[in-house]
């Protein structure tokens, strides 16, 4: 159990007996699980390995970067180049194709055969409980896996070097077609992966990768019998069978390989040729990333993506941690996050402060002077502003646009005001009333004059010893 749940596997398992009390009973492979399936679609469709659900949190803690590598073994494929346009050594290698049914000989522009020596299904016929409907006895090589079949891929790269006018296939290409087959073989292998959390996203990179051997190490022939697989293939050494009643941790292991690569196949499997200007696509490979999306040839280094697919595959895995095969581990991590921080240089600082504190000390001196000689203090708030403007003259020139609306007339806005002593402000025989006004109904301002608001000496008062 994990976490307090049944851990998922990637295969479902047919069994010789449900209740698992009949002596001799064994499970055997049926197919890989649907979320096994799952996983392979939705790491196609994403074209990357599927992030951890909360990956950079639980590895890193929250609010931090991390990188970290792990190491592990798993299933690879390991692929050779077996001809090219040059060198068309593909039958002599066993490959069920050569280069003349690619293009440009040929309208394929991808092949793959993936299926060669498959594992049979069903093996027997079951009930609705997965068990075998007739037996026992049952037959000795029951859910044997004998082989696991190899990708024969041939694929022309699309090159923009057109034909040369006096070439055979300048009247059925435009430009350059390059034929080539590789094989690939499933292999454990060595995994080293280095992992990036930054900003909350997930990056993986394959550092090293070492193919330790074949998952099934068997050579296939083609053949006339059946012997138990989907095709007529001769399977050797009987010897290396995978069988599930001998040691069940290690069949339950190749299984879960063989689910895997079981997946990945069908996503490669079929062709795709060009039908006059047309593609006409007869394999899911089109939904990968291993084709150009908008021309439908193959990449130039399809050997080397359709491994790096599979690694994607395989990675994407780990992200589903109720998986049987998935678990946790403590490895060195180096955290990082990003922080504001200050650094202040001693003079430096002292310098802008001394310049805002001299240029405060000039302002401050300056109104200090300005108020002296001004003999008034006053404010800027609303009231201050309102008594300072009040001018029935202006008042009455103003009239008809007190809101400011438009037009305003163009009178009044070349009108000129000026702020002194207005001659017919104050009170009669009382301080004059200094207030905005026109340019000739203001006096200047001479200091030391009893202007309305300032105080003023009270009759008789003499100033004290």
């Amino acid at each position: 159990m994990i976490d307090g749940s049944y851990g998922i596997s990637l295969s479902y398992w047919n069994t010789t007996d449900i209740n698992a009390t009949a002596p001799g009973w064994f499970d055997y492979w049926d197919r890989p699980s649907k979320n096994a399936v799952r996983l392979s679609v939705m790491s196609v469709y994403t074209n990357k390995p599927v992030e951890i659900k909360g990956g950079d949190a639980k590895a890193c803690g929250a609010g931090w970067n991390c990188t970290f590598s792990i190491s592990f073994v798993g299933p690879g494929y390991q692929c050779n180049e077996i001809a090219n346009a040059s060198s068309d050594t593909a039958l002599q290698s066993g490959s069920p194709f050569n280069t003349s049914s690619l293009a440009p000989i040929g309208d394929k522009i991808y092949i793959a055969d993936v299926d060669a020596a498959e594992y049979a299904n069903p093996q027997l016929l079951t009930n609705d409980k997965g068990e075998p409907i007739e037996g026992p006895p049952w037959p000795a090589e029951l859910g044997a896996l004998k082989a696991e079949p190899k990708l024969w891929i041939g694929y022309s790269v699309n090159t923009t070097q057109p034909y040369a006018p006096d070439s055979a296939f300048a009247g059925k290409w435009k430009t350059v077609k390059i034929p080539r087959i590789f094989a690939c073989e499933h292999h454990e292998t060595q995994y080293t992966v280095h992992f990036n959390y930054s900003g909350g996203k997930q990056t993986t990179t394959v550092t090293n990768k070492t193919f330790l051997n074949p998952i099934i190490d068997t050579s296939i022939q083609a053949t006339k019998s059946a012997n138990g697989t989907s095709h007529p293939f001769d399977i050797t050494p009987s010897s290396n069978f995978i069988l599930p009643g001998l040691d069940v941790p290690r069949y339950k292991l190749i299984a879960a390989y063989h689910s895997i690569g079981y997946l990945f196949r069908n996503w490669l499997r079929g062709t795709v040729e060009i039908e006059g200007k047309w593609p006409r696509t007869l394999s899911d490979v089109t939904e990968t990333r291993l084709v150009n999306r908008k021309t439908y040839w193959p990449l130039p280094n399809l050997e080397k993506e359709v491994q790096s697919l599979y690694e994607d595959l395989l990675l994407t895995l780990l992200s589903d941690t109720s998986l049987l095969i998935v678990a946790n581990a403590t490895v060195p991590c180096t955290k990082s996050r990003y922080v504001s921080e200050f650094m202040y240089h001693t003079r430096s600082l002292w310098i802008g402060y001394a310049i805002i504190i001299v240029l405060a000390f000039i302002c401050l001196l300056v109104g200090f002077i300005s108020m002296i000689e001004n003999g008034v203090v006053s404010g800027t708030g609303f009231v201050h502003t309102m008594v300072t403007t009040r001018n029935p003259v202006l008042d009455a020139l103003g009239h008809g646009s007190c809101l400011g609306n438009g037009p305003f007339p163009r009178d009044l806005l070349k009108t000129k005001l000026k702020f002194g002593v207005v001659d017919d402000g104050g009170i009669e025989d009382g301080p004059a009333h200094c207030a905005f006004g026109l340019e000739s109904q203001t006096r200047k301002i001479v200091k030391g004059m009893p202007y309305a608001g300032l105080h003023l000496p009270r009759p008789g008062k003499e100033k004290a010893d």
